[in-house]
């Protein structure tokens, strides 16, 4: 994606998901930046801690299934 990396990608309906360890606690405003510059190319971003997944593996999914179904009704 230009000069970022994403953690997972979907193109077709500009989805964009990234699972931050503990290194993202200290980008926190560059992280920010970059989401922004991303959703002004007009993609949506949704991030999870990497202990949010672990624990809460369920929600984490229920959120990403929202965001597709959103995507996909445009």
């Amino acid at each position: 994606m230009g000069p970022f990396i994403a953690d997972f990608l979907a193109p077709r309906i500009k989805l964009i998901i990234e699972v931050d360890g503990g290194y993202h606690a200290e980008r926190v405003e560059l992280d920010a930046r970059r989401d922004c510059k991303l959703q002004r190319w007009g993609y949506r971003v949704l991030r999870f801690r990497d202990h949010e997944v672990i624990q809460n593996l369920e929600g984490c999914v229920a959120r990403i299934r929202e965001a597709l179904t959103q995507a996909l009704e445009k």
